[in-house]
């Protein structure tokens, strides 16, 4: 697997993310339809290295060609100096071409690298944390697979009841490093996913009457992917304090990189509040037919604030300002977190 010296890793501008299947299911070719086809396995709930298998053997259809990609500074939301601080430090490489096959393929790869970071070093967080983690991208990809893999008679084609290839996990030592910037690609891809889920959501109003049935099967994804974002944030701060402390944090500050740096200065996640801030109107007339969904889409919302403040609380952000703020500032960095939380909720809670 990719080491974060080597290439960098692509992926679109949110703003360039598709908006309907309709959208996907055009842009795909057979080849991207045919990964589909393998990945209908996850539904298997399969273990972590047959998962990987899947996913490396569903990546080898679309292999992500250089032509199919060229640089992007045309977002609507631009990638201004402060956010592509962020990518240079995660190693991320924001590009434009064939937007469906590269975002597609950012998740397969993401998803990937998690698994092998968990079958070749360790990950300590607790079982239920885990299975989280992986039914955010197991249930992203088998709704993607059921909706766009080829049909054969009257249903899907049927994937091969096993791998067909097999792929050797050396072990190797734990980089605190290595996790800390893979942790944040898993957020970001589950991110991009649930900024995906929320424009379906969005489109199942845009029809004459609700669709009902599409909005509560895309709230349901998006509340998967937010308690798949909540264990993601710990699995990338899943160390010691001292690794934090020694070799993390000192590299989120100069002369490594600018003053103000912070890993919440993503793209990604201020375009994902802005969705969510856009959508406020039809959070706070939901369909009566929605209410069990929005309250698991809001207790959700809220763990993942929380893991956040407990993961930073592990690295002593309860006792010192964010990274981001000067040493004198009176405000830890989870009183910050905290006040983001209860802004971010009025968006979503009636």
């Amino acid at each position: 697997m990719n080491s974060a010296a080597e290439k960098p890793y692509y992926l679109i501008v949110p703003d360039n993310l598709p908006k309907t299947h309709d959208e996907i299911n055009q842009a795909f070719s057979q080849e991207m339809k045919t990964a589909f086809t393998i990945l209908l396995r996850l539904k298997q709930q399969l273990s972590d290295h047959d998962a990987f298998l899947c996913v490396y053997e569903a990546l080898q259809h679309i292999p992500l060609a250089d032509e199919a990609v060229t640089s992007d500074n045309k977002s609507v939301i631009p990638l201004t100096k402060r956010y592509a601080e962020l990518d240079d430090y995660i190693g991320l490489a924001r590009v434009s071409g064939e937007n469906a096959h590269i975002w597609f393929y950012s998740i397969l790869e993401t998803y990937q690298d998690m698994l092998d970071e968990a079958l070749s070093t360790r990950v300590s967080i607790s079982s239920e944390e885990w299975g989280r983690l992986r039914a955010a991208f197991d249930t992203l990809l088998v709704d993607f697979a059921q909706k766009h893999a080829p049909m054969q008679g009257n249903g899907l084609t049927s994937p091969a009841a096993t791998s067909t290839i097999s792929y050797l996990h050396t072990a190797r030592p734990f980089d605190v490093m290595y996790r800390w910037k893979l942790g944040h690609r898993v957020f970001i891809a589950l991110l991009q996913s649930l900024v995906f889920m929320l424009y379906d959501f969005e489109t199942a109003h845009k029809q004459p009457e609700i669709d009902v049935p599409q909005a509560q099967r895309a709230l349901s994804m998006a509340t998967t992917l937010m308690w798949g974002s909540a264990a993601s944030l710990r699995f990338t701060g899943d160390f010691e304090a001292d690794d934090y402390n020694n070799v993390v944090y000192p590299s989120m500050t100069p002369p490594y990189v600018p003053p103000g740096f912070s890993g919440m200065q993503t793209l990604d996640h201020l375009y994902t509040v802005r969705v969510l801030s856009q959508l406020r109107p039809l959070f706070m007339t939901i369909d009566p037919a929605l209410a069990e969904q929005h309250q698991q889409f809001i207790s959700a919302f809220t763990h993942t604030y929380d893991s956040h403040k407990f993961v930073c609380a592990r690295f002593q952000g309860d006792q010192r300002p964010s990274i981001r703020m000067s040493l004198e500032a009176k405000q830890t960095a989870v009183d910050v977190i905290e006040k983001l939380k209860q802004a971010r909720l009025k968006n979503i809670q009636l």
